[in-house]
């Protein structure tokens, strides 16, 4: 779904914006033959794994991210 809802000119991220969070660099402790070596990894979160918003509030439909709004799960780091 394409991004409708804005406040304060910026699109409102929910279930369905579509939206992505990317935080770099999370390092990690990743197993190597010659013991554990720090090394960053992209940690990519997806909008559409929104939980923990409010029940009675929607944008588009969908649950907004809000203060207290969870990404269910993020991926990228899974090596380390």
């Amino acid at each position: 779904m394409a991004q409708t809802t804005f406040a304060n000119g910026r699109g409102i991220a929910h279930a369905g914006s579509g939206g992505m969070s990317l935080a770099f660099p999370d390092v990690c402790l990743t197993p190597t033959s010659a013991g554990p070596v720090p090394i960053p990894y992209p940690n990519i979160a997806r909008s559409a794994d929104t939980s923990g918003g409010p029940a009675t509030v929607t944008c588009d439909g969908e649950m907004p991210m809000t203060e207290g709004a969870q990404y269910g799960k993020s991926s990228g780091d899974e090596a380390g």
